[in-house]
């Protein structure tokens, strides 16, 4: 079992008798009443897949050689921007609505791109995504945008104390360099 079971700690799920998944936890749940149990919430660092309810004892202690490992999940989130009605998560229909953007603008013709405002670990703040198309002979055609999508749609609005947010979180937890830039005097 592992030993360890705080936020951002790293170890194996138990999925079936032979099958495990590394994970990350993400949340200690105190929201159910159990005395001799403790359940948490877990994102798979490997499939970006986020498991709820997990019973600790289903964790198991990660050997330092799947530890280091590398992951390719990146998770992306737009800079700025918060739900609505200001909730401090993302509905259903704003979901959808992405996925519905992704599915109408982007083919195998286009690529995506953004500016990266903050990363810390495999996380990403972007400014924005948007979709280009590459043009013979001419400069790459650079057309919808997700952010003026969501906005446009009622899906989203500014939320201009984000980053600065974000930051003063980085400096209360003692993080002193982010990206190798000093954040010491940074959107105080």
């Amino acid at each position: 079992m592992c030993t360890s079971t705080n936020v951002g700690d790293i170890c194996v799920l138990e999925v079936t008798i032979d099958t495990f998944k590394r994970v990350q936890i993400r949340r200690v749940r105190y929201d159910r009443n159990y005395s001799d149990e403790k359940f948490v919430d877990v994102r798979c660092i490997d499939s970006g897949i986020i498991h709820e309810y997990i019973d600790v004892r289903k964790l198991m202690h990660i050997p330092e050689e799947l530890l280091n490992l590398p992951t390719h999940v990146v998770e992306i989130f737009l800079a700025d921007v918060v739900p609505w009605d200001e909730e401090y998560m993302w509905n259903q229909c704003t979901n959808e609505q992405v996925h519905k953007w992704f599915a109408e603008n982007f083919d195998g013709r286009s690529y995506i791109i953004g500016k990266i405002c903050l990363y810390l670990g495999n996380t990403i703040w972007l400014d924005d995504l948007k979709i280009g198309t590459k043009l013979i002979g001419h400069p790459d055609l650079i057309g919808s945008s997700l952010k003026k999508e969501l906005f446009s749609g009622n899906f989203a609005v500014w939320n201009n104390n984000h980053l600065s947010s974000l930051l003063k979180l980085c400096r209360n937890c003692g993080l002193t360099e982010i990206n190798g830039h000093d954040i010491s005097a940074a959107h105080k």
